[in-house]
């Protein structure tokens, strides 16, 4: 919407400043409320059953705090980790990688939640990291196309205006995506190293 907003006005070099912090701030908020709604609908489709938009949402909404305590924190630590080297920020985004999904179904509490990511993906970092980078990528490919296809080599304000909002619809169905492979990794784990079935873990939603 904001992207629509800034396309339908004045473009500046203020504007576009302020919409690029704003954007940053608004998708990682926006994002942790997505993954608490998509971890319950994705639970709810391993079932067998089909959670509706409004009652996802509902499920994320209800998490509100504990998932932006969840999400600050870790995001705090990854940048740490990144300031001290890119390696151990990496390393830190492994470890926590299933933080919501944990927070969303077993509210264990903001530290707790991280902890709890750490020891599930403990053997599996590789693996996780491989989901990382390939949705990297496909974020990445996404886009490119998305700018060569409209920008071209002369865009015009028209074209500039047009990307903007096409990026921003890319850059949401990348974040879901994202949310999607969070919960089923979150899931997986959970199935992998303790043996619960989606039946049980879907009786917090209840």
């Amino acid at each position: 919407v904001w992207a629509v907003v800034l396309a339908n006005g004045e473009l500046s070099l203020t504007s576009f400043r302020n919409y690029a912090l704003g954007s940053v701030i608004l998708a990682s908020v926006l994002n942790l409320i997505a993954t608490g709604a998509i971890t319950f609908g994705v639970f709810s489709q391993l079932r067998g059953d089909r959670a509706s938009m409004g009652r996802c949402m509902a499920v994320g909404l209800s998490r509100l705090f504990p998932i932006l305590g969840v999400g600050l924190l870790a995001g705090l630590c990854v940048l740490f980790g990144a300031l001290l080297l890119i390696v151990p920020g990496l390393i830190v985004l492994c470890m926590l990688w299933v933080a919501v999904p944990v927070a969303v179904v077993e509210r264990p509490g903001v530290v707790a939640a991280l902890k709890r990511s750490s020891e599930l993906t403990k053997g599996r970092r590789w693996t996780v990291f491989g989901i990382i980078v390939i949705l990297s990528i496909i974020g990445y490919v996404a886009n490119l196309a998305v700018k060569k296809t409209i920008m071209g080599d002369e865009p015009s304000l028209d074209d500039v205006k047009i990307f903007l909002i096409a990026s921003a619809l890319v850059s949401g169905l990348i974040g879901a995506l994202g949310a999607v492979a969070n919960a089923v990794g979150y899931h997986d784990l959970r199935v992998s190293r303790e043996g619960v079935d989606v039946e049980w873990l879907s009786r917090v939603f209840e």
